[in-house]
């Protein structure tokens, strides 16, 4: 029997320890990688916490647990831990080197073999030492794991913008972050370049213009040279995905000229986000129409917000050349998904102004039905057409419903449709517009809810009841 005053201290194989070396050193050849990738799903076969991977241990010496005594077997099992130590210690050494050199990549292709302890300590040491648009390919990988182990690979680990974006996805953000409105701390004058690139990608689309002009060009082209890389090698699933929409808005914003445009393009078209139409519509006017008239007269469900954004975005940003729209936009009025149908009728106001009734009639009928919340959603990202609901002519419980929905997203869109409410409706049915409209002024509160509910009490006292 081999005595446990001999063990303690983890010992590579001979033929295992020179790869392992040079690969722990930032070097080694991809047949290092190869051997070395193969021997740690053996090593790490079983987390340490797993009582199989002591009585694998014990298998290893040829000893049999059965027949050791109990006060030795304690022995074996303290000299066990001892080892684990320290096996755990040259593991974080060899992924540290791992993730500094030449396989960093393909070092999270390669964990499909082993333990999810072995891989939350690959996650979390590579994250530590990156520095280096590698995190964000480490991320990605990541992202395809569970969930549970997800959160745990980032748990505690010190803060930056990249885990901030990470972090986003795994709650559930799929749309760009430049365009939520949201604070972000400002980046050390120290932080890597890809650290820069992700804050300048999560911050709100105005701002990150206005940080674009007031960077140095050479700044800006080296930021964009590191989206490039990102957005033509990242994989395009789980946060791969997310990171190379956020990318394309901001290559599209920094430098419309650039190489990756075309599939910086791709990837914004593919989302289906409504808000990107503006991001397209600052590429040029043809690239609107080229997606408009792609589309043609059937649009394809799940698609609707997307091309209703489209027409947005063109009557928005090239109204004078709306006209070149209008074989086009005649087709889409006839289109079976109402919020296509109602954004069309919006551009075409412009080119037949006395159809302003008939447009009040239908964003009416529009709105009740409106059981997907896609009208309402229509009429907040182009609030100019609110004065055309008529709250006389509107349900209290549609009203109601639209208020709901704006009064955090847009308050002063809210308190305008509010504002409204206690000031048209006539009849005995006013005393419920009025009760609704009250009761959401309280809600949102501040200095404008204060003065419409002094109008509308200043107006009745003087107007009278």
């Amino acid at each position: 029997m081999i005595f446990a005053k001999d063990l303690g201290e983890f010992k590579l194989p001979p033929a295992i320890d020179g790869p392992w070396s040079r690969l722990a050193n930032k070097g080694g050849s991809r047949s290092d990688f190869k051997i070395v990738i193969e021997f740690l799903a053996k090593l790490w076969g079983f987390d340490p916490s797993d009582p199989r991977a002591f009585d694998q241990w014990l298998v290893s010496l040829n000893l049999n647990k059965k027949q050791i005594p109990v006060l030795i077997l304690a022995d074996y099992k303290k000299r066990f831990e001892n080892e684990q130590e320290s096996k755990l210690k040259q593991t974080r050494h060899l992924l540290e080197g791992l993730a500094l050199g030449p396989y960093a990549r393909e070092l999270f292709t390669s964990l499909s073999g082993v333990t999810t302890e072995f891989k939350r300590l690959a996650y979390r040491t590579s994250i530590l030492v990156f520095h280096n648009e590698d995190i964000v390919f480490c991320l990605s990988a990541l992202s395809q794991e569970s969930p549970q182990l997800a959160q745990e690979s980032i748990a505690d680990l010190p803060s930056s913008t990249v885990l901030f974006t990470f972090l986003a996805y795994l709650r559930g953000a799929r749309a760009p972050l430049a365009f939520e409105e949201r604070k972000i701390e400002q980046t050390s004058s120290t932080a890597s370049p890809v650290e820069s690139l992700f804050q300048l990608m999560a911050l709100p689309l105005a701002d990150l213009r206005q940080q674009l002009e007031r960077m140095e060009q050479s700044a800006t082209q080296e930021l964009v040279r590191i989206a490039d890389v990102l957005i033509q090698r990242l994989p395009s699933k789980a946060f791969g995905k997310f990171a190379k929409l956020n990318l394309a808005v901001f290559i599209c914003t920094a430098d419309p000229k650039n190489q990756s445009v075309q599939i910086a393009k791709e990837n914004l078209i593919a989302s289906g986000e409504p808000l990107v139409a503006d991001i397209l519509a600052s590429l040029g006017k043809e690239c609107l129409l080229a997606e408009l008239r792609k589309a043609g007269s059937e649009v394809h469900p799940g698609r609707e917000r997307f091309i209703a954004a489209l027409i947005d975005a063109f009557r928005v940003h090239y109204s004078e050349s709306i006209n070149e729209l209008r074989e086009q936009l005649e087709l889409f009025a006839h289109s079976k998904h109402s919020v296509v149908k109602l954004a069309a009728a919006a551009s075409l106001l412009q080119l037949r102004p006395k159809d302003h009734v008939k447009f009040q009639k239908a964003l009416l009928t529009k709105l009740r039905g409106d059981r997907e919340h896609l009208i309402s959603e229509w009429l907040l990202r182009n609030p100019e057409f609110v004065e055309y609901l008529r709250t006389e002519k509107t349900s209290v419980k549609t009203l109601k419903a639209v208020v709901e929905r704006y009064k955090t997203k847009r308050p002063a869109l809210a308190l305008k449709i509010i504002g409204q409410m206690l000031r048209e409706p006539a009849g005995p049915e006013r005393y419920k517009y009025w009760e609704e409209g009250l009761i959401a002024l309280a809600t949102i509160g501040g200095d404008e809810a204060d003065s419409i509910f002094c109008d509308f009490v200043v107006g009745h006292l003087k107007g009278g009841w």
